[in-house]
């Protein structure tokens, strides 16, 4: 019943190895004691930090930096590893992208994301633009999850820029009034897509919720509390899954 944006990563990461077996020795990008390594990372993220600085590849909301792709490829540069998308494909209202991350040969990290028209900023982009996006996002991603690190020490956040709304990201609690307009709209379209007929929806309703046992309230969805519209989107795929649907 949640809104959810797409977007999903699959992390694999072999960034900092302090012992590892003769064939993956050189898949680390710091290896030896924890001093050392600690050493080498800061001075690695000293160098980005420079070159962000200087070529301003930051995205600045609400007083955080988020480092853009450009910054993440120079990493990955520095530190000798490189990003490929290995596919890219349609979804509904969108595109999705998987991207890999290489160093010596080996696979050492890999994401997946999206980009979709449900999102106000893409609502009216060409799809070109939407596959772009997507795997922009992938490949931030997937060098975040090698990377992220590094990008910490040199003072920014871990978040891709890509990923990162124009507005930041809100850290007010959700309003439920909004919440609880989003899951009646969900349970409509839902019912309507389904081909649930109006007398069978108020059935459901009628035999499931003591509420509506009053003749004076109005057999309708929205006099459900949160719980119970929960419980009535689940009722009502049951009965989908019945006639045989989904």
């Amino acid at each position: 019943m949640n809104d959810q944006e797409p977007i999903d990563a699959e992390v694999r990461s072999l960034a900092v190895v302090e012992s590892a077996p003769e064939s993956q020795s050189n898949l680390a990008l710091f290896s030896g004691e924890p001093e050392e390594v600690i050493a080498r990372a800061v001075k690695v993220a000293d160098a980005l930090k420079a070159v962000i600085q200087s070529k301003g590849l930051v995205k600045k909301i609400k007083d955080r930096e988020f480092v853009e792709i450009a910054g993440w490829q120079t990493l990955a540069t520095m530190v000798g590893v490189t990003s490929f998308c290995e596919w890219s494909r349609p979804i509904e209202n969108g595109w999705e992208a998987r991207v890999v991350v290489r160093r010596n040969g080996f696979d050492i990290g890999a994401a997946e994301a999206q980009c979709t028209r449900a999102e106000s900023l893409w609502r009216n982009r060409d799809d070109f633009a939407i596959r772009s996006m997507a795997q922009t996002r992938a490949a931030s991603k997937a060098l975040r999850s090698v990377l992220g690190f590094v990008v910490v020490l040199a003072g920014y956040e871990d978040t891709p820029a890509s990923e990162v709304p124009d507005q930041g990201f809100s850290d007010a609690p959700p309003d439920p009034a909004e919440i609880r307009r989003r899951n009646l709209a969900k349970i409509h379209i839902y019912a309507k897509k389904n081909g649930i007929e109006p007398a069978v929806y108020d059935e459901i309703l009628r035999s499931k919720f003591e509420v509506f046992n009053d003749p004076q309230v109005l057999v309708t969805a929205a006099a459900l509390n949160h719980q119970q519209l929960v419980l009535f989107y689940s009722l009502l795929k049951a009965h989908v899954a019945e006639r045989g649907g989904e």
